[in-house]
């Protein structure tokens, strides 16, 4: 038997658009979720960068299933695990994750004659995960299928993501690090923004660490979509920040 710690988050409810049919795609609907994580066995837990700190999986999970608009409960479920499978990003101080269990029902799909639900298990090993070098530091790809893309953005110490615009993606960006000034404005790790087409964002990392944003593009990555623009920069609008209700 295997020796491990495990972190279970149940109960959790997100409001999101998924499915395939016309209503699905134009409706939210409540999305049960559990999760369980496992992780390396430890005695002893003595400070929180030896586990997982359950408040912000919950928080970037609802981020990832409202903002996404996923088609399938598969697709959902699968980049849900690939995400938190992915190892911790850097100066991000938490435990890795060995295996994870992913379970989505959705209670008003089939109107009350039954409640569909998905549930897959994944380790380690089971995603690849690609790596661009940038200007800024380093792309990763967490995941990508019809319609949407998954990236964590590393940001090195003193470098920049230029300010600039997209006309074809929708972008959702969640800060996952601190570090990092939006906009020529400090940002906290677990704000995040939708946002707009058109409107000019970039990010600069002034401390002496890395510094990571989860992005999420649909549809996935456009490189001649990712336009640098020249402008005195703004902040964004109240609206346009996301946080899960």
């Amino acid at each position: 038997m295997v020796r491990r710690d495990r972190i279970l988050l149940s109960q959790m409810v997100v409001e999101c658009i998924v499915g395939v049919h016309p209503e699905e795609r134009a409706q939210t609907q409540p999305l049960e979720v559990e999760i369980e994580l496992e992780l390396p066995y430890r005695r002893r837990v003595r400070r929180l960068g030896e586990t997982v700190d359950y408040a912000l999986v919950a928080n970037q999970v609802a981020f990832l299933l409202e903002n996404a608009r996923f088609f399938l409960l598969e697709t959902a479920a699968r980049a849900i695990a690939s995400f938190l499978l992915a190892p911790p990003a850097p100066n991000e101080w938490r435990s890795p994750v060995e295996a994870v269990r992913v379970k989505l029902t959705k209670p008003m799909a089939l109107g009350g004659k039954a409640v569909p639900s998905v549930e897959i298990l994944r380790e380690q090993g089971d995603f690849e995960y690609l790596n661009e070098i940038t200007s800024f530091g380093k792309a990763e790809v967490i995941y990508e299928a019809k319609g949407v893309g998954i990236y964590r953005l590393h940001v090195a110490p003193g470098k920049s993501i230029p300010l600039h615009v997209h006309h074809q993606m929708k972008e959702c960006e969640m800060v996952v690090t601190d570090g990092l000034l939006l906009n020529g404005r400090r940002v906290e790790v677990g704000e995040a923004y939708r946002w707009p087409k058109g409107f000019a964002h970039g990010y600069d990392n002034k401390s002496d660490h890395w510094a990571t944003i989860l992005c999420i593009d649909s549809p996935k990555f456009i490189r001649e979509d990712e336009i640098e623009v020249r402008c005195e920069p703004t902040m964004p609008a109240p609206e346009w920040r996301w946080r899960w209700k």
